[in-house]
């Protein structure tokens, strides 16, 4: 009698991209590029309002747009050739890119408002904001009231670019950090014997 052996399973080959998905990876790095932002980074707004546009300009329903750019990004073949695509962008300028990450994150994480108004808090034109600062203001608003114009003027807030730095020059540490108390539990027992070898020291 002859015995069927299990073969091992085909390994099924990743599909090949379509032509409107490779015009949706070139959509999408190319947005990022112009609008000079890492496009590594982790902002999954950021990354959606990106891919959502891509979606479009590559010829899917605006509809459904999103929701497309949210599969699309996390299909393997899309991230591999986004990765490689990133590649050849970053390769020659991965040290000018990381500067320029560093000295945007300081921007962000250390502007002070002083910096944006005069000695009667009013917003200090933009010609006169310190240099490359304009990244870190939120926005500025313009009020007419009946007392007059009232200038305001909002700051990003900067905790994620405070954590994003104090990682990327490893001052503190992700992983949660053990405690540990050394914790004495004293019964009615030993109370009642520490009392009475106090009484008997006494009477001693």
């Amino acid at each position: 009698m002859i015995k069927k052996t299990n073969k091992p399973a085909k390994k099924e080959r990743p599909k090949e991209l379509s032509f409107r998905q490779h015009k949706f990876v070139q959509e999408y790095i190319r947005l990022m590029n112009e609008a000079d932002i890492n496009i590594k980074n982790k902002d999954n707004d950021l990354n959606m309002r990106f891919g959502t546009r891509a979606a479009i300009t590559a010829g899917y329903s605006e509809r459904s747009a999103h929701s497309t750019a949210n599969k699309l990004l996390k299909m393997p073949q899309v991230k591999e050739l986004i990765k490689d695509e990133l590649e050849l962008i970053l390769g020659p300028n991965r040290d000018v890119i990381r500067r320029k990450m560093v000295e945007r994150l300081d921007i962000l994480a250390f502007s002070d408002i002083s910096n944006f108004i005069d000695e009667n808090n009013v917003p200090l034109p933009k010609s006169q904001w310190p240099k490359g600062a304009s990244a870190a203001v939120s926005e500025v608003t313009v009020t007419h009231t009946p007392e007059g114009v009232k200038h305001q003027l909002k700051l990003k807030d900067n905790y994620k670019a405070l954590t994003l730095i104090s990682k990327y020059f490893h001052l503190i540490d992700d992983a949660p950090k053990k405690i540990e108390v050394d914790v004495n539990v004293i019964t009615l027992d030993d109370i009642k014997a520490r009392i009475r070898n106090c009484t008997e020291d006494k009477e001693n």
